[in-house]
Protein backbone atom coordinates (compact mmCIF):
# COMPACT_ATOMS: atom_id res chain seq x y z
CA UNK A 1 0.00 0.00 0.00
CA UNK A 2 2.66 2.74 0.88
CA UNK A 3 4.36 1.92 -2.15
CA UNK A 4 1.44 2.39 -4.17
CA UNK A 5 1.18 5.59 -2.16
CA UNK A 6 4.19 6.77 -3.25
CA UNK A 7 4.40 5.84 -7.00
CA UNK A 8 0.99 7.94 -7.24
CA UNK A 9 2.94 10.67 -5.09
CA UNK A 10 6.09 10.83 -7.36
CA UNK A 11 3.61 10.61 -10.74
CA UNK A 12 1.44 13.52 -8.95
CA UNK A 13 4.57 15.99 -8.33
CA UNK A 14 5.92 14.76 -12.00
CA UNK A 15 3.19 16.31 -13.19
CA UNK A 16 2.72 19.56 -11.51
CA UNK A 17 6.16 20.10 -11.75
CA UNK A 18 6.31 19.99 -15.25
CA UNK A 19 2.90 22.16 -15.85
CA UNK A 20 4.48 24.75 -14.22
CA UNK A 21 8.38 24.76 -15.85
CA UNK A 22 7.75 27.39 -18.77
CA UNK A 23 5.52 29.38 -17.25
CA UNK A 24 7.91 32.25 -17.43
CA UNK A 25 11.58 33.08 -18.65
CA UNK A 26 14.41 34.22 -16.83
CA UNK A 27 16.25 36.69 -18.34
CA UNK A 28 20.07 36.59 -19.34
CA UNK A 29 22.30 38.42 -17.33
CA UNK A 30 24.25 39.70 -19.88
CA UNK A 31 27.77 38.08 -18.72
CA UNK A 32 29.29 37.17 -22.02
CA UNK A 33 33.21 36.13 -20.50
CA UNK A 34 33.82 33.11 -18.37
CA UNK A 35 36.55 32.56 -15.94
CA UNK A 36 38.70 30.25 -13.83
CA UNK A 37 36.87 29.18 -10.88
CA UNK A 38 39.87 29.32 -8.46
CA UNK A 39 42.31 32.42 -7.96
CA UNK A 40 43.48 34.41 -10.14
CA UNK A 41 40.28 34.01 -11.84
CA UNK A 42 42.02 34.53 -14.89
CA UNK A 43 39.52 34.62 -18.32
CA UNK A 44 39.04 31.36 -20.61
CA UNK A 45 36.92 30.17 -22.99
CA UNK A 46 33.73 29.49 -22.56
CA UNK A 47 32.67 26.23 -24.42
CA UNK A 48 31.37 23.81 -22.01
CA UNK A 49 32.02 25.46 -18.96
CA UNK A 50 28.29 25.91 -18.12
CA UNK A 51 28.65 29.92 -17.16
CA UNK A 52 26.24 32.08 -17.84
CA UNK A 53 28.97 33.86 -20.57
CA UNK A 54 28.27 30.39 -22.80
CA UNK A 55 24.51 31.15 -23.24
CA UNK A 56 22.40 33.57 -25.18
CA UNK A 57 18.90 31.88 -24.40
CA UNK A 58 16.70 34.94 -24.06
CA UNK A 59 18.52 38.37 -23.85
CA UNK A 60 17.34 41.45 -22.18
CA UNK A 61 15.43 43.63 -24.45
CA UNK A 62 14.42 47.27 -23.33
CA UNK A 63 12.25 49.26 -25.57
CA UNK A 64 12.12 53.33 -24.97
CA UNK A 65 8.88 54.27 -26.18
CA UNK A 66 9.48 58.12 -25.67
CA UNK A 67 7.10 59.01 -23.20
CA UNK A 68 9.39 59.36 -20.10
CA UNK A 69 7.67 62.21 -18.88
CA UNK A 70 4.80 59.74 -18.47
CA UNK A 71 6.72 57.17 -16.77
CA UNK A 72 7.78 59.99 -14.41
CA UNK A 73 4.62 60.75 -13.42
CA UNK A 74 3.79 56.98 -12.71
CA UNK A 75 6.73 56.36 -10.80
CA UNK A 76 5.67 59.47 -8.28
CA UNK A 77 2.41 57.84 -8.03
CA UNK A 78 4.32 54.56 -7.26
CA UNK A 79 6.71 56.22 -4.53
CA UNK A 80 3.71 57.84 -3.02
CA UNK A 81 1.35 54.75 -3.36
CA UNK A 82 -1.21 56.48 -5.49
CA UNK A 83 -0.84 54.31 -8.60
CA UNK A 84 -4.02 53.27 -10.48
Amino acid sequence: MSLLLAIILQGFLLVCSSINSDAYSLPETGQTKCYQTMSPYAEIPCAGTGQDGEYNINPISYTDYGNRQQHRAYMAEVQRGTEQ
